[in-house]
């Protein structure tokens, strides 16, 4: 790895930012940009962003793909953060000229479901999901197309203390216990407690990197601001806030409901003065939430110039981080340390600034404490306690140090449980793991991410017409609150004599079928959810616009609607089709030739450089050194293996002759003519009498002995498992087949698009001819999923890589003809 001066990386972050970086910032890059992690402990409001981002920016514009990825997947735990950091870096990024578009993918706004961005921001649930293999952005069949991207990006996870302890937090130490050595993360959290930040260094190799006392005397923000504690020993209300009130307040309520019910009681108290009142949580579209977080830095933010007498704003935990306002009281429900110090640095942010963090008593634990989870409860009153000890009962300003202190006294004990309870576990909780990624097993994933305490609602009174849930726009909704809102709906919908809520329901087509549709769009049906049903969670579910109302003010509510009809929109970005899935006539060297290109013109290549070398490295000296790159390549050349038999070739050239295309019986063809406007093809197409033969695992069984032959032991099993599952993950079915007898040279043809100069000669002979008599022993040998098992590691993360780069270039392929027409 290339070691880069300090003084070098000074100079860049202040051309990048436009400020002059602190030591700890540039202590991060060096290590980052070193191939090592990193786990930063750093107040509220020291520049964490700009922190986890320079590495990235840096390699990006000054090192080669192999230096460093070529891809960052920023992943933090709330929707709404996803979307304040990706308009702010988005904008940004348009100033630095560094043709570098950020993407953005959380459920509500899946722009970028293929993590085909470089720079992705994205919730922790579509990281964790995106690597076991239950990509929640994207069907079943293309549940192992995003985890290539994980295992080959630049990964930061930020306030990672807010990840779930019992189910997201020891799935994402199992993953980077996977990823150490093979791709750089960077975890960063203000409250992380001592015992947490030395098992996460142990676990990815890393440093631990900490602001020290120092250091925080020479950044203005922490040095000279003044940020006092009080707790109360009553429940907040919309009095107490407007008795403290001065210039700006904030107001922080553990739910939407509560946020909602003071912004109503502040309503009142406001009414006839010059107080600006903004209410912002989950629930409201998009368009309206970017208004008021606008709307936000303009009363709220650093250069901040009031408009108005005063403003108050009303919010849910969406401010917690990732918002960079301030004020001069912050009113919060008590929650556990962690949070409250994350709230109340939108309080005195700024240097010279002072204020007042007021904590009140709460009378339902709600969403820290599910189903009278008694550790989370436990961490309440000792909050409460110290609080009050530290600040000395708001008379003493609480330092980043006492923060600590803070932290590790409330913190310790349980997280400290909570280690001991994930290393008792790790080999249940690695076993569901390895079940996910092998199976797609979607049962485990309340354990292993997120135990179902949050959907995502869509609202539409014809959910039939949704062709995608995905590609929808909702509202972010906690599963406590949504099952206690369920029979409230279910009662008005029955007053009304209509449904209240349905749910996707992917339908599933047997595998001959499966196989011929492997192109076509996911189908759903939309069954009514009943609240004892037992498929009660969804992730996503779609409400009777007639039982909801929405306004601008407040939002989405459980309240009949009386106003005008909404409904959930289609996302603006939402994955384009492919031109109502056309295709055009191409032999199987034209294909191979298309996808090859594709791997190149789209950079595919570079975005997995830097993981292939640390792979490299782990295969071994023994092992030339071009050895993944030419798997990748022969993933290419072979993919498509399957279509190389009789039976496919006599379907496709019997569909050539009825559409008047005849082709010679030696033309080997890879797709066919199909235009889904002539009313002809489509006819013949829904007709069945050209329905053609599966052909990725047969193709796959074709190549076993080729592959083994060419790449060893050590790389053919992840190419013949890309091969077989190129279509869908789950395919294991082997039909019949006899390889058509120009099988060999139209192999040798596609061959030479991938050669470089290389004899890479197909020999008919170690072709498998038929299907082998002996099925239970080709199915060991193809390893049609990738297994996980403690010996075979570096199998799956090979396979994730060939899988990916395979199914993206395969489907970019189709651009060859476009491109090139144009002149490109």
């Amino acid at each position: 790895m290339p070691t880069i001066d300090k003084e070098e990386l000074r100079a860049k972050f202040q051309e990048f930012f436009g400020v002059n970086p602190h030591d700890f910032q540039l202590e991060v890059a060096q290590n980052l940009l070193e191939g090592k992690s990193v786990v930063l402990q750093a107040p509220t409001g020291a520049g964490k962003t700009f922190t986890a981002l320079f590495p990235f920016l840096y390699a990006w514009k000054y090192l080669e793909p192999q230096d460093f990825p070529r891809k960052s997947i920023y992943s933090v735990e709330r929707k709404i953060l996803v979307n304040n950091f990706h308009a702010d870096v988005e904008e940004r990024l348009t100033k630095l000229d560094l043709n570098l578009k950020p993407g953005i993918l959380t459920g509500d706004r899946a722009e970028d479901r293929s993590l085909e961005k470089n720079l992705i921001f994205t919730t922790i649930d579509q990281t964790l999901s995106s690597f076991l293999f239950t990509p929640y952005s994207l069907s079943s069949r293309q549940a192992n197309l995003n985890a290539g991207a994980i295992s080959s990006s630049y990964l930061v996870f930020d306030e990672a203390h807010l990840f779930d302890s019992k189910t997201a937090l020891p799935t994402l130490m199992w993953i980077l216990q996977a990823l150490k050595g093979i791709t750089p993360s960077l975890l960063m959290t203000a409250t992380f407690s001592k015992p947490v930040l030395e098992k996460l260094a142990e676990i990815t190799g890393g440093k631990i990197v900490t602001v020290s006392a120092k250091e925080l005397e020479s950044i203005p923000a922490q040095a000279t601001k003044k940020r006092y504690f009080q707790t109360v020993a009553t429940p907040l209300t919309g009095e107490a806030v407007w008795e403290k009130h001065n210039q700006r307040s904030i107001v922080v309520c553990n739910t939407v409901d509560r946020a909602q019910q003071l912004y109503d009681e502040l309503e009142t108290l406001a009414k006839g003065t010059d107080t600006k009142l903004i209410l912002l949580h989950a629930r409201f579209w998009q368009t309206d939430r970017k208004q008021k977080e606008a709307d936000l830095l303009k009363l709220f933010g650093k250069n901040n110039k009031l408009e108005v007498g005063s403003a108050i704003l009303i919010a849910t935990q969406v401010i917690e981080v990732g918002v960079d306002i301030t004020c001069k009281n912050l009113h919060t429900e008590l929650a556990p340390a962690n949070t409250i110090l994350q709230r109340a640095g939108r309080c005195a942010r700024y240097e010279n600034e002072v204020g007042t963090v007021f904590v009140y008593q709460v009378e339902s634990k709600l969403p820290y404490a599910k189903n009278d989870d008694v550790e989370a409860i436990d961490l309440f009153q000792p909050t409460f306690d110290n609080l009050n000890e530290l600040g000395q009962g708001g008379t003493l300003p609480v330092t980043f140090e006492l923060e600590q202190e803070l932290i590790n006294r409330v913190h310790t004990v349980e997280d400290t449980k909570t280690l001991a309870a994930i290393e008792a576990n790790r080999d249940i909780h690695g076993r569901e793991i390895e079940i996910t990624i092998n199976q797609q097993e979607k049962g485990y994933l309340s354990n292993l991410i997120r135990d179902a305490d949050s959907r995502t609602i869509l609202v539409h009174d014809e959910p039939d017409l949704i062709e995608s849930p995905y590609a929808y726009e909702g509202f972010s909704i906690f599963d406590g609150s949504f099952r206690g809102k369920l029979k409230g709906l279910r009662q008005e919908a029955d007053q009304q004599s209509t449904w209240a809520v349905k749910y996707p329901k992917e339908i599933v087509e047997d595998a001959e079928k499966k196989e011929q549709i492997e192109r076509r769009k996911v189908r759903y049906e939309w069954p009514i959810l009943n609240p004892d049903d037992k498929n009660i969670w969804q992730p996503v579910v779609v409400v009777n616009p007639a039982l909801v109302s929405y306004d601008k003010e407040r939002g989405f509510r459980f309240i009949p609607n009386q106003g005008e009809p909404f409904r959930s929109k289609p996302l603006d970005k939402a994955r384009p089709e492919r031109e109502k899935y056309g295709y055009k006539l191409e032999t199987y060297a034209e294909h191979i030739r298309n996808v090859n290109w594709a791997y190149g013109h789209f950079k595919f290549a570079d975005e997995i450089a830097f993981a292939c070398s640390r792979l490299q490295e782990r295969l071994g000296s023994g092992v030339p050194t071009d050895t993944i790159d030419r798997a990748v390549r022969l993933s290419f050349v072979f993919h498509d293996a399957g279509k190389l038999t009789e039976g496919w070739q006599k379907s496709v050239h019997d569909w050539q002759s009825a559409i008047g295309n005849a082709q010679s019986a030696n033309f080997m063809i890879a797709h066919t003519n199909y235009d889904p406007i002539l009313p002809q093809h489509r006819e013949l197409n829904k007709s069945g009498k050209y329905r053609r033969p599966p052909h990725a695992v047969e193709g796959a069984a074709i190549v076993v002995p080729y592959l083994y032959k060419e790449l060893g032991k050590e790389l053919y099993r992840p190419v013949v498992s890309a091969i077989a599952s190129h279509h869908a993950p789950g395919a294991t079915m082997l039909g019949d087949y006899k390889l058509h007898s120009s099988a060999a040279q139209a192999l040798n043809e596609a061959m030479t698009h991938i050669a470089r100069g290389q004899p890479w000669n197909m020999e008919a002979k170690i072709l498998t001819p038929a299907r082998p008599p002996n099925m239970n022993e080709l199915d060991s040998r193809l390893m049609v999923k990738a297994k996980v098992q403690p010996d075979n590691q570096l199998d799956l993360l090979l396979y994730m890589l060939i899988i990916r780069v395979l199914r993206l270039a395969d489907q970019k392929s189709f651009e060859f003809g476009k491109v090139h027409s144009e002149g490109n």
